[in-house]
């Protein structure tokens, strides 16, 4: 069965297996299903302030309109892995960092994925 030119839901096909003069032929269902989610990775480039306390990654479905912070990040760390992404989305993303003192810098460049 060629699966290259399948989609998603059910596939029927016919297998024919010949052998020993015998022939069988069997109808068959192939169903595709969609995984429910993805996942991405952001990197960035580490801050060298000396106060640096970790980093805020914020998402959202629309450009900008961001809410609270997905994640809280340790400064000596400048990688995250945003999981559980729905098929058909598009995410933006932002990173902020922030200091000992809870100062946090404007938001870096936004970055777009788009799960399909």
């Amino acid at each position: 069965m060629n699966t290259a030119t399948a989609t998603l839901g059910s596939n029927s096909a016919t297998i024919t297996v010949m052998g020993g003069g015998i022939t069988r032929t069997v109808d068959v269902t192939l169903t595709l299903n969609a995984p429910a989610s993805s996942s991405v990775t952001l990197t960035w480039n580490v801050n060298t302030e000396k106060d640096l306390a970790g980093y805020k990654v914020y998402r959202a479905t629309s450009s900008g309109a961001y809410g609270a912070p997905i994640a809280a990040i340790p400064g000596n760390t400048a990688t995250y892995t945003a999981t559980g992404l729905q098929f058909g989305t598009t995410y933006f993303f932002v990173v902020t960092a922030y200091d000992i003192a809870g100062n946090e810098s404007a938001y870096s460049n936004e970055v777009s994925k788009s799960i399909f």
